[in-house]
């Protein structure tokens, strides 16, 4: 679901744009119920590629299920900013 994600919302991982797209992805991975290590396992042909996209996985996964994330996922208050 993730790699749909990505695709329907042209979602790239370019320098500068890094740290709002995994704060989307892992946003959204909560909102799904997935854990960190299903994210990294979606992702994993990208972190081959920058080693620094694991690196703010890392830095934010915590962050981002600490402070739920996913709540405004579940409410929907995303629908008009992505297709999910």
């Amino acid at each position: 679901m993730i790699r749909e994600f990505i695709n329907n919302n042209d979602i790239t991982f370019e320098k500068g744009n890094r740290n709002p797209t995994m704060i989307t992805l892992i946003g959204y991975s909560l909102y799904l119920n997935l854990n960190k290590e299903d994210l990294e396992n979606e992702l994993s042909e990208e972190i081959k590629k920058d080693d620094f996209l694991q690196e703010e996985i890392d830095r934010l996964w915590t962050y981002c299920y600490d402070r739920n994330y996913d709540t405004p996922w579940r409410k929907g208050d995303y629908k008009s900013n992505f297709k999910y």
